[in-house]
């Protein structure tokens, strides 16, 4: 069975809004609250740490990436891999037992995709 696995990376364009956090420590701690919110609002969603995730990409043939922003956020950057959601729901039984881990810019959209494919019976 496949597990997905929400992977909070790339915390892109958090501090370019007007009026938000100054500092870096206050930066950090928004978006720990933003997580810390997310988890709460998606208690089955399982977090990948960027450390856990490195590890898992030691071996690529066992894990599919799936970035689920759009296709301007991925055009700015993306995790080498990684195929966008619309690849992934168009070759979803060609990848097996492979891990999926499915992520964004904070972890909303990635959490939500978690939700989607559990209920399509894909183990989370």
């Amino acid at each position: 069975m496949r597990t997905l696995s929400l992977a909070l990376a790339s915390l892109l364009l958090l501090g370019g809004c007007g009026g938000g956090p100054d500092t870096t420590e206050d930066r950090a701690a928004a978006v720990d609250v933003l997580v810390e919110d997310l988890h709460l609002d998606y208690p089955g969603v399982v977090n990948v740490s960027p450390r856990e995730l490195m590890s898992l990409l030691e071996e690529p043939d066992r894990v599919v990436l799936v970035d689920v922003r759009t296709d301007d956020e991925r055009g700015v950057s993306t995790i080498p891999g990684a195929i966008s959601r619309m690849e992934f729901e168009s070759r979803i039984e060609d990848l097996g037992d492979r891990r999926v881990v499915a992520y964004c810019t904070i972890g909303a959209r990635s959490s939500q995709f978690a939700r989607e494919m559990a209920e399509l019976g894909i183990e989370v």
